[in-house]
């Protein structure tokens, strides 16, 4: 009926729904022959497999065969620690809703304060937000070292130290009694339940070091001081000075002994354990707050150091007289309080401005800022050390580990020209640290002493806490909360986004066209938890023998010098203006608590128990079964340690 060559028939042929034109015909005409599921072609021709083609791999000698093993490395010290197991149970958080804020053009509020011509969009809602850290360390090393032989004495046994740290420990529990026993559960519902218990018990410390509504200031070892000090002029000079690098050289280094100085250095201490947190918590900031309960507010920081450094020394060590002899206990805090004016700034830049406007973001129910961190160092280095002969140069370390724990954590979050909350407000800073040094060292001399000079140090411990908590926000809240911020909550609550009238004559927003507003329906936790302990146990026993080393010449033994650090810090940023409205009550409790354990001096020699002497022989020449070996694992060691680990430094 159609043309396909005339273009005027083919474009009536478009109108009346014929659309295979002669340009489209041209494209389809090459179409491929259909096929089926039965083997067959279109018009019923067998389709045709391919041809399957054998492939043989030819054996080809590559001239390498891999030998790697893909097995874990075992545990060889047969050490197997079992932790407490940490569970933690989030909080379950509803997905809160958004509600714009601002009245069609022409409506007038609840007041009849009639609103500018514009809706403004609000952002997205901030987000709770839950940070855990939990850190163990555990380290042991025990050794037992004998250098020589002939000895046939009794051997020096170290005692078992834990029951002294346990005793050690149960001091400290009772510094920080009651607020210890007040365990921070990591759920929703346990954490106002804590923060009211843990101010009720701050309030009622009697022997505190500083208390109060608020603390601000810095103290050290109890005492209200205009400057702190550094740890860095405080630590051992092991751990002070770099270490210097000793030149090399490929010439041989001759020594004639008969004419050299003999000496001897042992050192079975020098352990370090830090523990290092750091929280910035500004999530939420704004420059206006408004709450409509009550406010509780608490800041505790808590330090303890424990050390007990006994020693047992015969006649004849020479002990080395100085402040390197003497173990230290220090406790630094630091509680600063600033305040900012931002809404004065804006105000002077734009004074006539006045809001006209704002857009409100909707939290329907709790907000959690929950950052909680626990660090936890042990060091267990109790070791034994018989010395019977000497080289021209001897050299004996079986301390020295290093044990570091370390997290840092910000949370910058949303920023808000005014913050209302519903219900209540827990603002907690908390600060826990503890430690506990155990070096009640033995030195003993078995047959005469030593013809020549020697030194011995067997104190210098340093134990060190130091905390800092610093808040940001207004100087103090103000209870006269205006109308408009209640009529404002009362709206929104009912459905009702209108900004009422009294924000656009309000002097604390001069400089403000529209304002960002958060409205939290529910309550507002703003929690930051520390919490650090460190344990070292170094209780030596180093036994001489001055019938064999009577020849010797100068002699060094070092069995303190461990170092217990705690360094943490809070900066909680509340609030960037210097006004802060509440409708309820204010609960603030700031609380300090600094004390020192400190017991040193000299103790009586315990006697000289035997040992098998089995220990001395196995070094020697003597062929001895694995049967014949005495059994150590327990010299000095925690219940269910692990073996002997001779001479070793540990960096964990």
């Amino acid at each position: 009926m159609f043309s396909n060559g005339d273009y005027l028939t083919e474009k009536i042929a478009h109108f009346i729904g014929h659309f295979e034109i002669a340009e489209e015909a041209a494209r389809l005409r090459q179409q491929p022959e259909g096929f089926d599921k039965a083997g067959q072609d279109a018009v019923g021709r067998p389709l045709e497999g391919p041809t399957p083609v054998p492939f043989v791999a030819e054996d080809v000698d590559v001239g390498y065969v891999p030998d790697v093993d893909h097995a874990p490395q075992q545990n060889h010290s047969d050490l197997v620690f079992e932790g407490e197991p940490f569970q933690f149970d989030p909080p379950i958080i509803t997905v809160p809703s958004m509600r714009i804020g601002a009245p069609a053009p022409g409506e007038a509020d609840i007041d009849g304060v009639w609103q500018a011509p514009h809706t403004l969009q609000a952002g997205m809602p901030p987000s709770s937000l839950i940070f855990v850290a939990q850190q163990h360390k555990f380290l042991f090393d025990n050794d037992v070292v004998v250098i020589g032989e002939g000895y046939d004495g009794p051997f020096p046994t170290t005692p078992n130290s834990l029951a002294s740290v346990d005793a050690l420990s149960v001091k400290v529990a009772e510094v920080l009694a009651p607020l210890a026993e007040l365990s921070l559960e990591m759920n929703e519902e346990n954490i106002a339940p804590w923060v009211k218990s843990t101010s009720s018990a701050a309030d009622s410390v009697e022997e505190a070091t500083a208390a109060g509504e608020t603390l601000e200031g810095q103290w050290v070892n109890g005492e209200s001081a205009e400057t702190v000090p550094e740890l860095v002029d405080h630590l051992p000079k092991a751990w002070q000075d770099p270490e210097t690098d000793t030149p090399t050289t490929s010439d041989p280094i001759i020594i004639d002994a008969s004419e050299a100085q003999t000496t001897m250095d042992l050192q079975t201490g020098g352990n370090l354990s830090l523990n290092q947190a750091t929280i910035i918590n500004a999530g939420l900031v704004g420059t206006t707050m408004a709450v409509e309960g009550n406010v509780y507010e608490l800041d505790v920081i808590m330090q303890v150091n424990a050390v007990q450094d006994i020693d047992t020394i015969d006649e004849g060590f020479a002990v080395l007289p100085g402040a390197d002899m003497e173990t230290t206990a220090t406790n630094v805090a630091q509680f600063i309080k600033n305040t900012t004016d931002i809404a004065s700034e804006r105000a002077d830049l734009n004074p006539e401005t006045m809001p006209s406007g704002w857009q409100v973001t909707i939290v329907e129910d709790d907000l959690i800022f929950f950052e909680w961190a626990y660090q936890y160092n042990l060091t267990w280095d109790n070791d034994c050390l018989v010395a019977t002969a000497t080289g021209t140069t001897t050299f004996v370390s079986t301390g020295a580990n290093a044990g570091l724990n370390a997290v840092s954590f910000s949370d910058l979050g949303a920023m808000y020209d005014l913050i209302m909350v519903g219900g209540n407000l827990y603002d907690a800073n908390y600060i826990c640290q503890t430690n506990i040094v155990y070096d009640n060292d033995t030195l003993s001399m078995f047959g005469s002493s030593f013809d020549q000079a020697g030194s011995t140090t067997t104190g210098g411990n340093v134990l060190w806490n130091q905390a800092l908590i610093q808040n940001m926000g207004a100087a103090d809240w103000n209870h006269d909360l205006p109308a408009h911020y209640q009529q404002a909550m009362d709206a929104l609550d009912a459905g009702n986004a209108a900004m009422p009238g009294g924000f656009a004559t309000d002097s604390g927003f001069a400089g403000y066209g529209d304002l960002n507003v958060l409205y939290v329906k529910g309550n507002i936790f703003d929690i930051n938890y520390v919490e650090q302990v460190n344990i070292i146990s170094d209780a030596d026993h180093v036994a001489l023998y001055g019938a064999e080393l009577a020849q010797s010449a100068e002699w060094t033994i070092a069995t303190g010098t461990n170092t217990a650090v705690n360094v943490a810090a809070i900066l909680d940023h509340d609030s960037n203006g210097s006004v802060s409205y509440v409708g309820g009550e204010v609960y603030s409790q700031a609380l300090l608590i600094q004390a020192d354990f400190v017991e040193t001096g000299a103790g009586e020699l315990t006697g000289e128990a035997p040992l098998a002497n089995e220990v001395i022989a196995f070094l020697t020449d003597d062929d001895l079964s694995a049967s014949d070996m005495p059994a150590i694992d327990n010299v000095g060691a925690l219940e269910s340690g692990p073996i002997v680990d001779v001479m070793d430094s540990i960096l964990a």
